[in-house]
């Protein structure tokens, strides 16, 4: 999670979260790979002065992600499939709050009219299945709302931590 402040003094929240697939063998690392690019293009584009919460800023992330993903893939001489992962992401400033997410995950947030789960969590065909980032034809999902008197007030990513069987929130 990382608070920042656009060029005109707004705060803006910026939150990315990724589960590694476990049925592959770099899953953790395709996570931590998502959540650290999604994070250094929004630094670039908040430095930039460039900002607008909308689909084609999730678009941007999810291509962006996908692109380093792909880049690990080969220089490993791994498939891609091998870095397989879920992702959530919130960007929420006082004008408004994008939410996007790829997979199973689940999102809670509170926008000022109590708690609420504004994207339905993707399943697949089967149960135990969902839709991971590295897909060509890759699913996702966004949500925008505009409260335009205040960042989201609370949020909670909810998943599960396969190894173990807890449940956490962060």
């Amino acid at each position: 999670m990382q608070v920042a402040w656009l060029n005109d003094q707004q705060p803006l929240l910026v939150m990315f979260l990724a589960d590694g697939a476990g049925s592959v063998s770099q899953g953790g690392e395709g996570a931590m790979l998502a959540v650290n690019e999604a994070m250094a293009y929004m630094s670039q584009k908040v430095q930039g002065g460039e900002l607008g919460l909308n689909d084609v800023l999730a678009t941007d992330i999810v291509l962006t992600i996908r692109q380093r993903l792909f880049a690990e893939a080969e220089a490993k001489e791994l498939a891609v499939r091998d870095f397989a992962c879920t992702f959530l992401g919130l960007i929420s400033s006082p004008d408004g709050t994008l939410i996007m997410q790829i997979g199973d995950g689940g999102m809670v947030v509170d926008l000022g009219h109590g708690l609420q789960l504004p994207l339905t969590p993707m399943v697949g065909e089967y149960a135990n299945m969902t839709h991971f980032n590295y897909r060509r034809r890759c699913r996702f999902q966004t949500g925008n709302f505009h409260q335009h008197w205040a960042c989201a007030q609370s949020c909670s990513i909810y998943g599960w931590y396969p190894a173990t069987g807890v449940k956490y929130a962060g």
